[in-house]
C-alpha cells in the first residue's frame, strides 16, 4: 500500500514538474515468519480441502441510470477447477526456489485433507508432522491448511441494453503453518490475502473478458507466489526519485549517474546542497538521500531526507505536494530500517 500511494503522489509531481525522474529499483523483504537457526531443508504439503465449484462465485449487474438498487445480483456461477490446493502449493515452493533462502524445498505429492469442510482450518498431526520431516530429511513442515476463494463478475449497463464495461474481482485468503517438529518453538500461523483484478475491452459493442474460470485459475496460481513472499525473503521492485533537471549542476550529476559514475554524482550533488539555497539544496539532499539508499546506507538516507524536510520548511515549498512526497519517501526508509533489522535476524539464523 505504501508503494502504490509513493507511486501516486510521484504521478502527482511528473506533471507539475518535469526535473523530477522515477525509476525502479529492487529491494529485499523480510519474511513474515521466523525461522529457528540450521533450517535449511523445508517441506510443502497440501492440507487444505477443495472448497466446491458452486461456491464463491457470483454475478452482477451494476446499472448507475436506475433510480431504485443499481447493483444487483444476477445469478450464480459454478467454475470447476482441479487441485485448487496444489496449484497454490507447488507455485508457493517455485517462489521458495528463487528466493534461494532454503537449501531444498520439497513438495509433498498427495493431498492431505479429503474431507468435505473447505471453510476449516485442518492442522497436521504431530504424527504427521513427524512422519514429513523423516521422509524427505526435512527441518520444517510448511502445510496449506486453509483456501477458499471467490470470483465477482460485473457488468455495467449505462442505460437499457447497453454495457460498457465488465470486471472480474478474484479473492482469495490462504492459510499456513510452519511446523518445527522436535522443536521447541510453536508452529507459526500465517494468512494471505490478495484481490487480483481483470477490465473487459470493448470490441465492436462486444465486451472481451478473459473467462472467469481462466481468471480464478490465475488467481489461484498468483495466490502461491504471494505466499511464497510471506513465508521466505524476497526481492521486490519498486519506484523511487531523483530530481535530473533544473540547472547545469543537476544534469551533470544526471550524466555521472547514468554512467555509473556514483561518486561523481554524488560530488555534483553534494556541491549543490552545499551551495545553493531552498528548493535547490532540498532536491540535491533528496538525490543523496536515493543514492545511499541504492547503496544500502539506510541510515544516512534517512538523514539526507531530514536534511532534505528542514531545507524544504525554509523555503516557499513547504507543505507542498513536493514536499508530502518527500515525507513518504522518509517513512519508506523508516519501514525499510525495520525491515533491515528482521532481515539480518533472519539470515543470522541460515548462517
Amino acid at each position: 500500500m505504501i508503494k502504490n500511494g509513493f507511486f501516486a503522489l510521484l504521478l502527482v509531481a511528473l506533471t507539475s514538474c518535469m526535473s523530477i525522474k522515477y525509476t525502479n529499483i529492487e529491494v529485499l523483504m523480510p519474511a513474515a515468519v521466523e525461522y529457528p537457526p540450521d533450517v535449511l531443508n523445508v517441506v510443502l504439503v497440501n492440507n487444505a480441502a477443495e472448497q466446491p465449484a458452486d461456491v464463491g462465485h457470483s454475478n452482477y449487474l451494476n446499472a448507475p441510470y436506475r433510480r431504485g438498487k443499481k447493483m444487483m445480483k444476477m445469478s450464480q456461477d459454478t467454475v470447476a477447477l482441479d487441485s485448487t490446493g496444489f496449484t497454490c502449493v507447488f507455485n508457493a515452493a517455485n517462489q521458495l526456489r528463487s528466493a534461494e533462502f532454503f537449501k531444498n524445498v520439497y513438495v509433498h505429492p498427495t493431498a492431505i485433507n479429503t474431507g468435505p469442510y473447505y471453510y476449516l482450518e485442518q492442522k497436521l498431526s504431530e504424527q504427521q508432522i513427524q512422519t514429513f520431516l523423516e521422509e524427505y530429511g526435512a527441518d520444517v513442515v510448511i502445510s496449506l491448511d486453509k483456501l477458499t476463494y471467490e470470483s465477482k463478475l460485473t457488468v455495467r449497463e449505462v442505460y437499457a441494453d447497453f454495457y460498457d464495461y465488465a470486471t472480474i474481482d478474484v479473492n482469495f485468503a490462504a492459510v499456513w503453518r510452519v511446523h518445527y517438529g522436535n522443536s521447541s518453538a510453536a508452529a507459526q500461523r500465517v494468512e494471505v490475502k490478495d484481490t487480483i483484478f481483470w477490465m473487459s475491452e470493448q470490441e465492436e459493442n462486444v465486451l472481451r473478458l478473459l473467462p472467469k474460470a481462466e481468471a480464478v485459475s490465475e488467481g489461484l496460481w498468483l495466490s502461491g507466489e504471494a505466499s511464497g513472499k510471506r513465508l521466505a525473503p524476497y526481492w521486490d521492485e519498486v519506484q523511487r526519485l531523483y530530481y535530473n533537471g533544473g540547472n547545469t549542476y543537476f544534469k551533470l550529476a544526471d550524466r555521472h549517474y547514468k554512467a555509473g559514475n556514483w561518486e561523481g554524482a554524488e560530488e555534483v550533488w553534494q556541491y549543490i546542497y552545499l551551495t545553493y539555497k531552498k528548493q535547490k539544496k532540498a532536491r540535491a539532499a533528496v538525490n543523496l538521500a536515493y543514492l545511499n539508499e541504492l547503496k544500502g546506507d539506510l541510515h544516512t538516507s534517512k538523514d539526507w531526507l531530514d536534511k532534505a524536510l528542514k531545507a524544504y520548511r525554509n523555503s516557499s515549498y513547504a507543505h507542498t505536494d513536493e514536499y508530502k512526497m518527500i515525507l513518504q519517501y522518509r517513512k519508506i526508509i523508516e519501514l525499510r530500517l525495520l525491515d533491515e533489522q528482521m532481515l539480518k535476524q533472519q539470515f543470522e539464523a541460515q548462517l
